[in-house]
């Protein structure tokens, strides 16, 4: 999975909920990258679904809401990348993970 990443991952424990099929679960982000979030969760989502994931981010102080894919699952946890992303969203997410130079031509 590593391997295939465009973009790094950086170790990350944060509450994290997510809306699947008109219900919303909670769940622990594991790690967190500009396009990506491994969820640690029980919820069976498949892969390929669809997902809105909110996330508050202690900095700078702000709940990053986006849309994302599940793209796979194992362990009791699931990968999901991040998508439609808008421009204030990579910024908030790039500052969080110490990249304040994190823009939007970097998907």
């Amino acid at each position: 999975m590593h391997d295939r990443r465009r973009h790094a991952r950086s170790p990350c424990e944060l509450p994290v909920t997510f809306r699947h099929a008109g219900q919303v679960h909670r769940g622990v982000t594991e790690d967190l990258g500009l396009f990506g979030v491994r969820i640690l969760t029980r919820v069976e989502v498949p892969i390929g679904a669809a997902v809105e994931v909110a996330c508050w981010l202690p900095f700078p102080g702000r709940v990053l809401q986006v849309s994302g894919e599940v793209r796979w699952r194992k362990d009791g946890a699931m990968g999901v990348e991040l998508r439609d992303m808008q421009p204030e969203d990579i910024w908030l997410l790039g500052n969080f993970l110490g990249r304040p130079e994190a823009s939007p031509d970097e998907e």
